[in-house]
């Protein structure tokens, strides 16, 4: 289930940068940064909002995962 999820938002996205005007911003990525209360963990995810040809808001949480305090760490690992 979770791969075909993966594809359906990835053909959404390579759909949504393909059709929309060089001129507008096809999509918005939003990283966050959380601690859990409970056990003093740090948590970092990345999000994508758009608004499809149908004028519909999409958004979908890409990742999350503990966060290790290197950023440069948590992006080479979400590339591969």
């Amino acid at each position: 289930m979770a791969t075909t999820v993966r594809k359906s938002i990835s053909e959404e996205l390579v759909a949504q940068f393909s059709c929309m005007p060089s001129c507008l911003s096809p999509a918005c990525f939003v990283c966050d940064h959380w601690t859990d209360n409970y056990r003093q963990i740090d948590f970092t995810s990345i999000a994508v909002s758009f608004v499809n040809k149908e004028f519909v808001l999409q958004s979908y949480d890409l990742c999350v995962c503990k966060y290790d305090g290197s950023i440069r760490r948590f992006v080479n690992i979400k590339r591969t």
